[in-house]
């Protein structure tokens, strides 16, 4: 024990190391190695004040890369508002009938505008990412081969998708807008993107649905540009996060947590620096109290200066390819209670949408605006507060829904 504690006090990067081990003596020797190192800051930016009803984050200088070939410039809102971050070049076509619901992206964003969960001047626009950014997880040459449209069939069918050139804008789009959030997230504390969350892709390959990691990017970028020192991946889309796993598994900057439908999609699971595998027919109740035994350690151990929080709507009763049993509100309180348990911490947090299969584009899309709605909330609302009846004009998630229906049917 001795030579352990020797090793520890002389060599930062191994207690690092032990975090990623997932074992019990984990936690005990990073919470007294933060003691010691008092030095190390939440994140770069000491901008934090608090205020009723949750933490403000002043302005920060913000250091945009947009060094791509196309020579676009992001759009930034400076509203005072919750920011928001929006491509319409999030979509691209799919033919009529394919199982990934490509248009819920500008749905999304008008299923928000139309409830006034948020107004038009609270929206920024990123850039595409580009190849420098992106091989700083996916190879170069897979990447190479995305972009020029080589990749073969059999890649293409893992996928899900067949390869076009608006596919590859899109997930350019969709990739940049989760940089993007991550850098104002630093100067503004919370910030909602209305994509994101495509966990399955692998640095040399796509899977599920997914062909550019934008997380993994985003997160990888945030510590090499030296924004921040680590970085948690909060990853509660029904199916496991295993591109994310499989990349950061050697990284110790960046910590992955994974609640997910163990008998379901991916059938080979990565590891996960945190796992935790759930019983198909899981509803709200069982699903809030596995989340809340583990998520409040990791923050606290780990002490991450960013979170990325994949909200994926996927584990909802009614969706295609879930297999969990957790209802409107209960997504609502499930996204409320992660973002007010990262902000209270004074932790810049990002959210993305990930995952949700429903053949009603009108539904689903309403079923992502969840999270807006409770970022909204823990931005501007009471402490403590997370029933959805509370919150919801309309008196809850399923009326605001058929609301919605009516009025744009």
């Amino acid at each position: 024990m001795q030579f352990l504690t020797l090793i520890i006090s002389n060599h930062t990067a191994i207690i690092h190391r032990i975090m990623k081990l997932s074992c019990p003596l984990t936690f005990s020797i990073l919470s007294a190695y933060c003691r010691r190192r008092s030095g190390l800051l939440l994140h770069k930016s000491e901008s934090v004040k608090q205020i009723h009803g949750g933490q403000k984050y002043t302005p920060a200088s913000v250091v945009f890369h947009t060094s791509n070939p196309d020579k676009e410039t992001p759009h930034i809102s400076n509203a005072p508002d919750l920011p928001i971050v929006h491509h319409d070049g999030y979509e691209s076509y799919l033919p009529p009938g394919h199982r990934f619901q490509m248009r819920k992206f500008n749905k999304l964003r008008d299923v928000l505008l139309h409830d006034g969960v948020i107004s038009k001047k609270q929206m920024s626009s990123p850039v595409h990412v580009t190849k420098d950014e992106l091989i700083r997880v996916h190879t170069e040459e897979y990447i190479e081969k995305f972009f020029e449209g080589k990749t073969s069939a059999k890649e293409q069918r893992v996928t899900g998708f067949t390869w076009s050139e608006g596919l590859v804008s899109r997930c350019r789009y969709e990739t940049g807008g989760t940089i993007l959030a991550a850098e104002l997230a630093l100067g503004r504390g919370l910030v909602c993107n209305t994509g994101g969350g495509t966990h399955h892709a692998f640095p040399e390959h796509g899977a599920g649905f997914c062909l550019l990691n934008d997380m993994a990017v985003a997160a990888s970028l945030m510590v090499h540009r030296g924004k921040v020192d680590r970085v948690l991946i909060i990853d509660l889309d029904v199916h496991q996060g295993d591109g994310t796993a499989l990349i950061f598994q050697e990284d110790p900057s960046v910590f992955t947590l994974s609640v997910h439908c163990g008998k379901n999609y991916p059938l080979k699971k990565q590891q996960s620096d945190l796992d935790v595998s759930v019983d198909r027919g899981t509803g709200d109740d069982d699903y809030m109290r596995i989340i809340q035994d583990h998520i409040p350690s990791v923050l606290t151990n780990f002490r991450p200066g960013l979170v990325f929080f994949d909200a994926g709507v996927d584990p909802h009763k009614d969706d295609a390819l879930g297999y969990l049993e957790l209802t409107d509100q209960g997504l609502f309180r499930r996204d409320y209670w992660v973002i007010n348990e990262v902000i209270q911490r004074g932790i810049p947090c990002v959210t993305v949408i990930g995952g949700g299969y429903d053949k009603d584009i009108d539904r689903l899309a309403a079923r992502h605006s969840i999270v807006h709605r409770a970022a909204k909330k823990v931005r501007f609302g009471k402490k403590g507060d997370y029933d959805v009846t509370s919150v919801l004009d309309s008196g809850t998630a399923i009326d605001l829904y058929q609301n919605i229906f009516s009025s744009s049917k």
